[in-house]
């Protein structure tokens, strides 16, 4: 490989093909400077090893045209929060398939073809359930139909390449990603980016690359995809309802959606007011689809403490903090863990003291006791890109002094 500031400009590869059945393999289609090109924003616009000859973006920097050196043409239309809507496959002398997707519904042409479950999916036309068995990093190995029969399988490289396959009877493989294999494409669908996984690299900047200087801009599950594994799920949001008043959570689950946490205390009444909100606990409310989405919905309302319909604050602001799934799934359980068998104290077991245990629980550190202050990388109302913890000698209460 041959880098300009990071961003590829040759890949040569002269090794012989060592995929099996339908396997991904480097096409060396070109192997001239200049292969591949880059717009402003870091967007791969060219690949020459694929024939790909342009590609152009959104405005959230989602690819919507790719166009080949045949005249051969995919586009693609995003929903506002980057969920993919539809996808169009023009093959030169071949001809044009459109794929929408509706929630978990997929259509090809017009026509129902799958429901898409967690564990699996239901083909459409002929009503029959498949099963994926995947592995410890989600990774679909086998899809076998309702009688047990094995369908297809799959064995990967460790960043995501299929080096041997059998049965292809879907679409969904490395982490349980969609794979795009049309004119050799063979982008995954990570959402918020394009992954090629013969090339162990996203085609776009990591958003949160200010936050990880010593990585690729590019870089996939920190370039250790045996002990790391890059998810949509990439974030939790701490949010802050002024100083001093509350604290609750958006913590994403395992089909991406963001669900609401809060430890509401008991009623407790302090220094002339009612603190403690609610006489019960928020754990799993919702699934938005975006912590904007959360902000703007109806939910996030203040009001009547008492009203499950709404969560009683009415959130302005948030702080986006960058997480692993393996995090998320920490981070919730402590969080639910607290709220079920923990008493609530205004003073020291309160709705910030959860949200920071939580955090801290999976290994994201909010005070030093050594230190007065600590910095944790952060997205202010996707703005900031770090708050600062400051403490005496106590455990810090965080909505106080640490949003300032």
């Amino acid at each position: 490989m041959k880098l300009n500031d990071n961003r590829l400009s040759r890949v040569d590869d002269s090794s012989t093909a060592t995929s099996v059945g339908d396997g991904t393999v480097f096409r060396n289609g070109a192997g001239t400077e200049g292969d591949f090109a880059y717009d402003v924003n870091g967007n791969l616009t060219k690949d020459l090893s694929k024939d790909i000859v342009g590609i152009q973006y959104n405005v959230l920097n989602l690819p919507s045209l790719v166009i080949f050196r045949d005249n051969s043409a995919f586009t693609y239309i995003y929903a506002a929060d980057s969920k993919k809507l539809r996808t169009l496959h023009h093959i030169k002398d071949i001809g044009t398939t459109q794929t929408y997707y509706c929630n978990n519904v997929v259509y090809e042409n017009g026509v129902q073809k799958l429901l898409l479950t967690e564990e699996g999916y239901l083909s459409l036309n002929d009503s029959k359930y498949h099963y994926y068995l995947k592995d410890h990093q989600r990774n679909i190995r086998v899809v076998v139909d309702q009688s047990g029969n094995t369908e297809e399988v799959n064995n990967y490289y460790p960043f995501g390449g299929i080096f041997e396959n059998t049965g292809n009877v879907q679409t969904y493989k490395y982490n349980g990603k969609e794979l795009d294999t049309e004119k050799g494409l063979n982008w995954y669908d990570y959402g918020a980016r394009q992954y090629d996984a013969v090339l162990g690299r996203f085609t776009t900047m990591d958003r949160f690359a200010e936050k990880y200087y010593s990585m690729s801009l590019y870089q996939y599950g920190a370039n250790n995809p045996i002990k790391n594994i890059d998810v949509n799920g990439d974030s939790i949001v701490v949010l802050n309802h002024g100083e001093g008043v509350h604290m609750a959570m958006l913590i994403q689950n395992d089909v991406n959606k963001w669900q609401y946490f809060s430890v509401n205390g008991d009623n407790v009444y302090f220094s002339g007011q009612f603190i403690g909100g609610r006489t019960f606990d928020d754990i799993e409310v919702g699934e938005f689809n975006s912590p904007q989405d959360f902000l703007e919905s109806s939910y996030n309302s203040s009001g009547d403490k008492t009203d499950v319909s709404i969560n009683g604050y009415g959130f302005s602001e948030g702080y986006i903090i960058p997480t692993t799934e393996e995090q998320d799934i920490i981070i919730r359980s402590t969080f639910t863990e607290i709220s079920q068998k923990e008493e609530y104290n205004l003073l020291w077991n309160n709705c910030s003291t959860t949200v920071q245990r939580s955090m801290e629980a999976a290994g994201i550190k909010t005070y030093d006791k050594n230190k007065r202050s600590y910095r944790i990388p952060a997205n202010h109302s996707l703005g900031e890109s770090s708050f600062t913890v400051v403490h005496g000698s106590a455990r810090p209460a965080i909505p106080k002094v640490s949003f300032k």
